[in-house]
């Protein structure tokens, strides 16, 4: 509802008929300018840019991301909130993953790895100690002290 501001102005007559109006068709734009909340409340979001290395990987906070390895060597926008990150390139949203405060470690989702690289996720270190004992058992007591 709109009101007049100084009193010289009601005294004058000049807000009455602004004050009349505004009441006549306050009905009329209450539809219109009421709408729902949003389901999710207002995160608040920064950008940053990263280059993806070799790896295909990005560092954020000392941590690192991974993205498609199609990236490799290139630039990328990043959104950081307080929970997630998410990375486009060309607007394009390539990849999303929780934020972690693990410094010096790795969040890797085998998708963003190239075929050749997610065969190596089959390993295990059964496996590994196995392939060790082959070659020799100083390498099988190396592989132990890992």
């Amino acid at each position: 509802m709109l009101t007049c501001p100084p009193d010289r102005y009601k005294e004058e007559g000049i807000c009455e008929g602004v004050h009349i109006m505004a009441i006549g068709k306050e009905e009329e734009f209450r539809g219109q300018q009421i709408k729902p909340l949003p389901l999710n409340r207002y995160e608040f979001a920064w950008w940053k840019k990263a280059w993806v290395n070799i790896d295909y990987h990005i560092e954020i906070d000392r941590h690192y991301y991974s993205v498609p390895h199609q990236m490799v060597k290139k630039e990328i926008d990043v959104r950081l909130t307080a929970n997630t990150l998410e990375c486009f390139y060309k607007s394009k949203n390539i990849a999303a993953h929780p934020r972690s405060d693990r410094p010096g470690r790795h969040t890797t989702l085998k998708q963003h790895m190239p075929e050749r690289h997610q065969k190596y996720l089959q390993w295990s270190p059964e496996r590994l100690l196995r392939w060790a004992g082959q070659i020799g058992p100083a390498q099988l007591n190396w592989f132990k002290t890992l």
